[in-house]
């Protein structure tokens, strides 16, 4: 499969700025040593806990409100959880187009409907590294060298294309729609 055709980003919508070459160095990591993403927090909010949806109860917790490049690095990671979720099966899941935009969600459906029309599917994740570069109340621009653990299956349920380790270099533009 094509790498830079997996590729998406997101925030209630959100537009692939680019998708440049590979990332150097080692072993699965990062290429460089980034600074980590923006941590500021503020008191108040109320969010679900991670993987408690879908899987009876709520769990909530009382935590501060997320800056906006916070909300833009989950963002972005759940529009790659979507992409991977599409892709096994080969679907394409209205979450996508909640969560992206533009060449971002062209792509990502596009790849989606090409998986589906040749009766594979893709199982895999992608591990993301993002470092924003810039934030304003309604766009965030992330740096990130995604590093890709997946397999394409055929039809009959062979390997076919093997993603292990596989990095690539986003530069992403993540924006604000609507409220909330």
């Amino acid at each position: 499969m094509t790498r830079p055709a997996r590729a998406a980003a997101a925030v209630v919508a959100a537009t692939l700025a680019a998708a440049l070459a590979a990332c150097g160095g080692g072993n699965g990591g990062p290429a460089a040593t980034r600074p980590p993403i923006e941590t500021t927090t503020a008191p108040g909010a109320t969010t679900t806990a991670a993987g408690a949806g879908g899987h009876g109860g709520k769990a909530t917790t009382t935590t501060t409100p997320r800056t906006p490049g916070q909300l833009a690095v989950a963002a972005y990671q759940a529009s790659w959880d979507a992409t991977f979720r599409a892709l096994n099966p080969p679907r394409v899941l209205p979450e996508l187009s909640q969560l992206m935009t533009g060449d971002a969600l062209s792509e990502t459906t596009g790849e989606v409907t090409v998986m589906a029309r040749k009766g594979h599917h893709v199982q895999g994740s992608m591990t993301t590294h993002p470092r924003v570069v810039s934030a304003t109340a309604t766009e965030v621009i992330l740096d990130d060298c995604a590093v890709e653990n997946s397999m394409e299956y055929d039809a009959a349920n062979k390997p076919v294309d093997p993603a292990n380790g596989v990095r690539t270099s986003f530069l992403v533009t993540v924006e604000r729609v609507g409220g909330a």
